[in-house]
């Protein structure tokens, strides 16, 4: 994995064993849909069980990854860890019902509101996947979702599109952090201190389950990126060269973009650099006891950095303006995203 951040969490973790082999693959529209887990063996989660932060003490690490989302004053945390063995979750969160999804094959989570045409779907893990993603079938129609695109591939939904909810991918103690009064997804009961996925995350030379191709080589297969879509381009910047910055700013387009990232938690947010047309002069202000703050020199508005929630000055009223992204291996996200930008360094040009 050349120049790639290696994975803080994976280090800890005891070895175990991942799903690999041969798979029969069969055509699903420009790509290969194939099945890693038979029907029998899909776990589903009815209804997911929450505890407050100090009753997750007993089973969180502080660098235990986590998926984060927050709408309005609720807050709720999800461990990948967990997760592996139910990739696929209905939930609620205030008043929206949502499906969070973790594909360990690509290193990659998301929320999106599942509801479609003013009805409530319920999704499963179909136990297959497309270009190396998670594959979710809603339970009405049987209709096969890709859960990084939110579209429905084939059945009487095709062509439908879920709408996404911003998400964090970062560590329990970042986001306990940042939302004091979030609730933890219980893990029912059961032991488990590592991902069922190390093996996998350490063999650089595999792929996927099924030993998949690297469709782009500008960047290694098992690069870890953060990918986002903006104006309809699709983006990425290695965390590789988030590490020594902590603060990457990119224009696309002419969208100003700013990447906040800590190496610690490997947490990756993209906010907007502009309001209402106007241009936000931002810079970042870390404090020894952890604290981290932007600041827009202008106004002297400033906001958390990982949340984007207002502090003082007088835009604190309104958040930074999130652009939703993802942590993702290449190999996968450039399967979904063909001609993805990639930006190495602040202000410069992508790479070819």
């Amino acid at each position: 994995m050349s120049q790639r951040l290696s994975l803080l969490w994976i280090a800890l973790l005891v070895p175990s064993t991942v799903v690999a082999g041969d798979r029969v693959a069969t055509p699903l529209e420009n790509g290969m849909l194939y099945r890693v887990v038979e029907p029998p063996q899909i776990h589903r989660l009815e209804k997911p069980a929450f505890v407050s932060v100090a009753l997750a003490a007993s089973f969180m690490g502080e660098f235990e990854p986590v998926i984060g989302v927050a709408e309005g004053n609720d807050s709720k945390a999800y461990p990948t860890w967990f997760m592996d063995g139910y990739s696929v979750i209905n939930d609620q969160i205030g008043k929206l019902p949502i499906v969070v999804t973790w594909s360990p094959f690509s290193f990659t989570s998301m929320v999106w509101i599942r509801e479609v045409d003013g009805e409530t779907l319920e999704f499963d893990d179909s136990g297959e996947l497309w270009k190396d993603g998670l594959v979710m079938v809603d339970r009405k129609t049987q209709s096969r979702w890709s859960h990084l695109e939110g579209r429905a591939l084939d059945g009487p939904m095709k062509g439908k599109r879920l709408k996404r909810l911003t998400s964090t991918h970062t560590s329990w103690g970042k986001w306990r952090s940042l939302y004091p009064e979030t609730v933890c997804l219980t893990k029912l009961g059961r032991d488990i201190t590592a991902s069922d996925f190390v093996n996998y995350y350490e063999r650089e030379e595999q792929l996927g389950p099924a030993s998949s191709q690297n469709p782009d080589s500008r960047l290694v297969g098992k690069e870890l990126v953060c990918g986002f879509q903006i104006d309809g381009q699709s983006v990425v910047v290695p965390l590789y060269a988030l590490v020594e910055r902590k603060q990457f700013k990119l224009e696309v387009g002419k969208v100003p973009l700013e990447i906040e990232f800590d190496h610690l938690s490997e947490t990756a947010v993209v906010y907007r650099r502009d309001r209402a047309s106007e241009p936000l002069d931002l810079v970042r202000l870390d404090f020894g006891s952890g604290e981290s703050y932007i600041k827009d020199k202008t106004s002297g508005t400033m906001w958390l950095t990982y949340s984007g929630r207002g502090v003082s000055g007088p835009l604190s009223n309104t958040p930074l303006e999130r652009v939703p992204s993802t942590l993702s291996f290449w190999f996968v996200w450039a399967s979904h995203y063909p001609l993805s930008m990639i930006w190495e360094e602040p202000g410069s040009s992508p790479r070819p």
